[in-house]
């Protein structure tokens, strides 16, 4: 009988995507028969969410978007079964939703991505647990698999918290918006989210500081800054934000002094900071830094909280772009080898099984039911988005097998280059450099201006700009 459904549901999909056209309407029904979930939104007046256009100032870094509009009402996920979350219809502090454009540059395409609200707490996954109820999620265009393959290895790496998410359909306001990730938002949540205490805070070394009401000035991460996902900024109090401000600057001193052990959870920086390197990111500034500190007092040390952007993962042939930049730069290089040790030893502890795992993980997918379900709602929404400017989205034909080789190849670099972070550095100090003449950065680039704060290479020697 279970095989007799799949063939009827490969049938179907078959069927339906290939008489499809882009100016089709698409029912409830038929989203729902092809096996993920339909998120529908529907929003009082039909009105749309609006922002506008945010270019950097000079000297900054990325392109966003500003005075994003919150709309109001309301959200259900269903599927063929039945109703897996419903909100019920607009009433502020009580029921409903309000939706947003979020994001930096990928608000800039032409398929959005979302942030939901709820006015009442809620489980959008539909998990039947009242432990995983917030009132924060995100709605992710799907364009390839790089952010199911990166949660996982989040997930096989046991990072602080991982995002758990449902691939789905949307229809908003009657339109059908194409394959989704609904997903938990980042955010303090000591049930199932970033286990924060009430005094403690979520903040995240941000190239986009410049198009927030508030940040925190970093003295070393030169052109990045602090911006707040917990507290909300209109709630910090002057005492909160003296405070959390000397926690940053004497986490950021303490990696240069070498007494970092007393103000940094260094296992939870390793552990960040491998999973990176085995997934090989390319983005040096708009993969998310989240730092958490649990509460408010000297007892508790910063830790590195959840991974989150992997638009480009799997690209990196040597260390992920992060792996020199930043604490890590100056943790890798310090005199005190505690943080170098514990990141090498993390390694041998997770090689073997992480790798064969992700493995079995890739081949379990293809095999999988989702695995149809994701590839038919890619044909819709390909569909959907033709001609709209976007890439069109990747199939698990074009994915799975890149995935595959990347980690087969990943694994014997990995091998190769972890021992050299064990080596004892003497860094020199350089304290006025007018030029940049054979200067490179520690990835093994030439300087193209005169260095500024951080740790370099010059006549293959390693030095230090302060």
């Amino acid at each position: 009988m279970i095989k007799m459904k799949k063939i009827l549901f490969v049938i179907f999909c078959v069927s339906f995507v290939a008489h499809a056209s882009a100016s089709d309407e698409v029912t409830i029904e038929q989203l729902q028969l092809m096996g993920l979930p339909v998120v529908q939104i529907e929003t009082v007046g039909a009105e749309e969410p609006t922002y506008e256009i945010a270019d950097p100032p000079e000297g900054c870094w990325g392109g966003s978007i500003k005075n994003a509009t919150k709309v109001p009402g309301r959200v259900v996920v269903s599927d063929a079964d039945g109703i897996l979350y419903d909100s019920g219809d607009y009433v502020a502090k009580q029921s409903g939703m309000t939706v947003k454009v979020r994001g930096n540059w990928s608000a800039r395409r032409a398929k959005k991505p979302f942030k939901v609200k709820l006015q009442k707490k809620g489980d959008m996954l539909g998990r039947g647990d009242d432990r995983f109820k917030d009132k924060d999620w995100v709605l992710l265009p799907y364009f390839d698999l790089n952010y199911m393959v990166g949660l996982k290895v989040s997930e096989l790496m046991s990072m602080v918290w991982t995002p758990q998410y449902r691939f789905v359909n949307v229809v908003f306001n009657g339109d059908y918006r194409g394959l989704y990730m609904l997903m938990e938002s980042v955010g303090r949540n000591t049930d199932c989210r970033l286990n924060v205490d009430k005094s403690g805070c979520i903040v995240e070394l941000d190239a986009y500081w410049w198009n927030e009401d508030f940040y925190l000035e970093s003295a070393f991460e030169e052109p990045m800054n602090y911006t707040f996902k917990y507290p909300d900024t209109e709630d910090l109090t002057e005492e909160q934000t003296t405070y959390i401000a000397t926690v940053l600057h004497e986490a950021e001193q303490s990696t240069l002094d070498g007494t970092y052990e007393e103000k940094l959870d260094v296992e939870s920086f390793a552990r960040w900071m491998l999973t990176h390197d085995i997934l090989g990111n390319i983005d040096g500034a708009g993969s998310n830094i989240y730092l958490t500190k649990y509460d408010n007092t000297p007892e508790t040390l910063l830790k590195m909280g959840c991974l989150w952007d992997y638009d480009v993962i799997m690209q990196s042939e040597g260390w992920d772009e992060l792996h020199g930049r930043y604490y890590f730069g100056r943790l890798f290089n310090s005199e005190n080898r505690a943080f170098a040790e514990c990141y090498a030893s993390l390694w041998d502890e997770v090689k073997t099984p992480l790798f064969e795992n992700i493995t079995a993980y890739l081949e379990e997918y293809l095999s999988s039911d989702l695995r149809q379900q994701v590839d038919a709602s890619i044909v819709l929404n390909n569909k959907r988005w033709m001609g709209k400017g976007d890439a069109p989205a990747q199939n698990s034909a074009a994915c799975i097998p890149a995935a595959q080789a990347y980690f087969q190849s990943r694994k014997p670099w990995l091998e190769e280059h972890v021992p050299s972070v064990l080596t004892t550095i003497a860094v020199g100090h350089a304290e006025r450099i007018s030029d940049n003449a054979g200067i490179y950065d520690m990835t093994g680039r030439r300087l193209t201006a005169p260095p500024t704060k951080g740790f370099y290479i010059k006549d293959g020697h390693k030095f230090i700009v302060r």
